[in-house]
């Protein structure tokens, strides 16, 4: 494997804000790796825990581990603080040698060779511009895969990037509400890369967003969100129906569905454009012409 380690640069940067109880999981996931990043850059957008103190701590013993601080949000308090915070480990960046680019979540825990395992499968495919391991979250005491009904969905959490994509899309796109990862993987495929979630490779996140903000108001958001990727009206309601049997049964699907037609209704500007909005809706509908035949 040599010369395939030589091969594989990669670079991480993960946004946190108050992630003590989290951290640590992940710096050990890191730590653990069989191909250690060239860098990692840890930004800590404004926390008020041990964030800091963890962060630097991991900084001043390991030499490729890099420690941001940031005012919270960086001048503002919408869901684009990620992306801004993001944007400002990028920075750090300047004159690193490497091939691909991690978000990694600073709550997040991986085998030893999750990123030997990822960085094999882009080796494969030269097309491929965006992929991540399968999610997993503890539900009713027990572990299970987060569900997905598209493998071309790539999680946020711990999206890694190919270089050249990643430029090609001008990086991440700031949304008030959230969404930058879905914004990247459709500009991605818009440009013909291949975006690709690996159901071998094992993500266990451990702070679930709905517990964090509230599951009610987390579904409204997400409705909200939908609206402004430019989800079309009549599959988001389809989307609600094929939902209903999701905790809590039915008011989370209602809720989703009035979030987005909150904002339908109010059509404040989306952080994307109409050729953005023409792809992802034509992807929406290739999605239901391809469900079609199981209904009948």
């Amino acid at each position: 494997m040599d010369s395939r380690r030589a091969h594989a640069m990669y670079a991480l940067i993960t946004p946190a804000y108050n992630e003590e109880r989290y951290l640590e999981k992940t710096v050990a996931s890191v730590l653990a790796q069989t191909i250690l990043p060239l860098r990692w850059v840890i930004v800590s957008d404004g926390s008020t825990d041990r964030t800091d103190a963890i962060a630097q701590s991991c900084a001043r013993e390991h030499p490729f581990i890099r420690f941001l601080r940031r005012p919270k949000g960086g001048g503002g308090g919408d869901f684009a603080a990620k992306v801004r915070a993001f944007g400002a480990g990028y920075d750090l960046l300047r004159g690193v040698p490497y091939q691909f680019l991690g978000n990694l979540d600073a709550d997040v825990s991986f085998e030893p060779e999750y990123f030997e395992s990822i960085l094999e499968e882009y080796r494969r495919s030269p097309g491929l511009g965006i992929a991540s391991g399968r999610i997993w979250e503890e539900q009713d005491g027990e572990l299970r895969p987060l569900p997905f009904d598209d493998t071309r969905y790539v999680s946020g959490r711990v999206q890694l990037f190919r270089r050249e994509c990643f430029e090609a899309i001008g990086g991440y796109r700031p949304a008030p509400l959230g969404g930058e990862d879905t914004i990247a993987a459709v500009m991605a495929r818009m440009l013909g890369w291949e975006c690709a979630t690996f159901d071998h490779l094992a993500v266990l996140h451990h702070k679930k967003g709905s517990v964090a903000r509230g599951a009610l108001k987390e579904s409204f958001r997400d409705g909200a969100k939908d609206y402004g990727l430019g989800s079309h009206p009549l599959f988001q309601l389809l989307k609600g129906v094929r939902r209903i049997t999701q905790k809590p049964y039915l008011v989370a699907s209602g809720v989703r569905t009035a979030g987005f037609f909150w904002q339908y209704c109010l059509k404040p500007p989306r952080p994307v454009d109409d050729d953005f909005v023409t792809f992802f809706r034509s992807e929406q509908w290739e999605k239901v012409r391809s469900r079609l035949p199981a209904l009948f």
